[in-house]
């Protein structure tokens, strides 16, 4: 589907790859998701939720960092998918995204899978 690369002055990166695997559209996040690239991000779920299937996984598997700027992108895919009668996975998320996720609150509003293959219907 899609790649988009996006960067900061400080040369920390986000690349979000967009695919569809069966019935769902999957967004790779690579990199940092932070205040300087959020607005990337949430196009890519704002793209993705054309896709009729309504079936949206994070494979967050190669994510280093977020900070609550990319909390605020998953909280709004979240509401966005209630909107249209969707579903959101979360898939191999990173100690550091892990932690940011529990202490949020977000791994009792999220399903949350170990790897991508898991999060698949």
């Amino acid at each position: 589907m899609a790649e988009v690369e996006v960067g900061d002055q400080m040369g920390e990166q986000l690349t979000v790859v967009t695919h569809t695997a069966g019935e769902c559209v999957v967004l790779t996040l690579a990199g940092e998701l932070d205040v300087t690239n959020a607005a990337e991000a949430e196009e890519a779920v704002r793209i993705a939720w054309q896709d009729p299937s309504a079936h949206l996984v994070f494979d967050l598997s190669r994510l280093a960092f977020m900070d609550s700027t990319g909390v605020r992108v998953l909280v709004r895919a979240r509401r966005r998918a209630t909107e249209h009668e969707g579903t959101i996975a979360l898939a191999g998320l990173t100690p550091s995204v892990s932690r940011i996720i529990e202490l949020t609150g977000l791994d009792r509003a999220f399903a949350i899978h170990a790897t991508l293959d898991e999060a698949l219907p």
